[in-house]
């Protein structure tokens, strides 16, 4: 066993960051909390798995059903925001190098998920509503982070998938694992929420902003992706793109107009060049001779 996991696994299990995990976090009073049952639940994500034929008649019970859908995605924004700070100071004291970040999922992406034909799961079981993302600069100090986890985090274990060791077909290699929240006192209303955290070395292959709902609803009733929008928790913008890069690109224009909107100004607006397209080669036909390619549309009925 390599010496970093070895010093991971050799102390007792932490406890000391819970006093500045509360204010770092703030009172769980801030947080969404859960109002409807886990039946409703499951009905809310057999209405939205479904075609939603909007109509007159069946957009109450739509509208009903993404309400239901979106709070219960929104009560695991407190232990998905305490996980990750859990693996911040797991990080920082075992001096691992790295970035962390965390997301709720996309209520599009929730959909897509329910909509696959193979996924036998219900919107309730649905494990990375909440998903905490650690990225170090090394194996060893991947293997020393899922080691603590495993070994000493109060959560509960309730799965893991280590797609470093067996890589997914499409390339994908990172350390999933599937955490159970346990909370204490004021938090205990969110104990049971599924966390999925991702482990995984700088390595392997893997609009911020906005009206949030209104997007959501635009989607949701229209099929169509009109607004990529995602909810990111990291340090840093710089590390958007490092953390998500399935979601971010270049974050310089991005951070010069969120400063622009905490100054009071206008955001700037810009318009794309038209892409230019190189001409065509010209291909030789039988018998020698070249075709040159028409700079425009033969005209029809042309001989």
């Amino acid at each position: 066993m390599n010496r970093v996991v070895q010093l991971a696994l050799a102390e007792e299990p932490i406890f000391g960051f819970e006093a500045d995990l509360d204010a770092v976090l703030g009172p769980v009073s801030d947080y969404p909390i859960f109002d409807y049952s886990m039946k409703d639940v499951k009905r809310a994500g057999d209405v939205i798995s479904g075609a939603l034929q909007w109509t007159d008649e069946t957009e109450p019970q739509i509208r009903r059903a993404f309400q239901i859908a979106n709070n219960w995605r929104d009560a695991h924004a407190y232990p998905m925001r305490s996980i990750r700070h859990q693996l911040i100071f797991y990080m920082r004291h075992l001096e691992l190098r790295g970035i962390t970040a965390a997301r709720l999922k996309r209520m599009q992406a929730i959909r897509k998920k329910l909509r696959r034909p193979n996924f036998s799961m219900n919107l309730s079981q649905v494990q990375d509503l909440g998903g905490c993302r650690a990225i170090l600069l090394s194996m060893d100090e991947v293997r020393a982070l899922v080691g603590v986890l495993r070994e000493r985090s109060r959560h509960e274990l309730r799965n893991e998938d280590d797609y470093i060791t067996s890589p997914k077909p499409d390339g994908y290699r990172s350390h999933h694992l599937m955490i159970g929240f346990r909370g204490t006192g004021g938090k205990e209303i969110y104990t049971g929420r599924r966390i999925e955290i991702d482990v995984h070395p700088y390595f392997a292959p893997i609009s911020a902003v906005n009206s949030y709902d209104k997007a959501e609803d635009s989607y949701n009733k229209s099929g169509e992706y009109s607004e990529n929008i995602v909810l990111v928790e990291v340090d840093k913008l710089e590390n958007l793109k490092d953390a998500y890069p399935n979601y971010f690109g270049d974050v310089q224009l991005f951070k010069s107009q969120l400063k622009r909107i905490t100054q009071g100004k206008r955001v700037e607006e810009y318009t794309a060049l038209p892409q230019q397209f190189a001409p065509l080669p010209p291909r030789q036909l039988p018998g020698g001779r070249w075709q040159w390619p028409r700079p425009f549309p033969k005209p029809k009925g042309a001989g």
